[in-house]
């Protein structure tokens, strides 16, 4: 009877002993994955980056921003997937991909509220609105929304300044900046 509870306790120690090594090996493949995807991405928004000062890439932007999608499909509870999704965001908008942009900078600050680029990610959502949709309407609410959640924030001063003007053209702004001269 002794062996046989002996017997039993060192089968379960082994099974689980086994298990928590293979769930380390898991965890550290997982890691090394992200790491690798996240080497990639570097790479290439450095090929990106340096082909910038001739004209913009397309296909290499659009392969960083599909990659980018690839990575939060991927790495899910990566601590990096705010960053990776808000550079997609900005790479989209600068290639006048601006639905796109709105929906990379949206999950950001939808996702990730307390993650330091939420803000730059509601005020980069309202700003694609405004400028490279024309859509004033929509760029209005999340002004509003940034001016609301965030209230003490440097951005905030900026979004009141482009709310305030936002129906103005540019020839009223022109003007209104020579009267207070």
């Amino acid at each position: 009877m002794k062996y046989l509870f002996y017997s039993l306790v060192f089968s379960c120690c082994l099974i689980f002993g086994c298990q928590n090594k293979s769930s380390n090996r898991i965890a550290a493949k997982e890691k090394t994955d992200e790491t690798n995807a996240l080497k990639q991405l570097e790479e290439i928004a450095l090929a990106l980056k340096a082909k910038a000062a001739e004209a913009t890439d397309y296909p290499l932007a659009q392969s960083l921003i599909d990659e980018s999608l690839g990575f939060a499909k991927q790495f899910k509870a990566s601590e990096y997937l705010p960053a990776v999704l808000f550079r997609a965001g900005e790479v989209a908008r600068s290639i006048k991909n601006y639905e796109q942009a709105v929906v990379l900078f949206s999950s950001v600050y939808t996702d990730y509220p307390k993650d330091p680029l939420a803000i730059k990610a509601l005020f980069l959502e309202a700003n694609t609105f405004e400028d490279g949709l024309k859509d004033k309407a929509r760029a209005t609410l999340r002004y509003e929304q940034l001016i609301e959640k965030y209230p003490n924030d440097l951005l905030t001063d900026q979004a009141r300044l482009l709310l305030k003007n936002i129906d103005k053209s540019p020839e009223e702004l022109i003007r209104e900046f020579k009267n207070n001269k």
